[in-house]
């Protein structure tokens, strides 16, 4: 094993998973997201949840 080598595994093991929690940190702390959005939110799941058990039942009365 190669000194280049095992450090290029190495920021791949472990550099690439720290920079992805950073950007994921950083994009949740500017998103803005309260009380009214959460209740927008919850509600368009409830619709996606609603037809797919809809569909779900068809498939399965077929």
């Amino acid at each position: 094993l190669t000194q280049p080598l095992l450090m290029a595994t190495l920021a791949l093991a472990f550099g690439l998973p720290a920079l992805g929690l950073v950007i994921s940190v950083v994009a949740m702390k500017f998103y803005k997201l309260d009380a009214k959005k959460m209740e927008e939110i919850q509600n368009d799941i409830a619709k996606v949840k609603a037809n797919t058990n809809t569909k779900n039942d068809d498939i399965v009365a077929q």
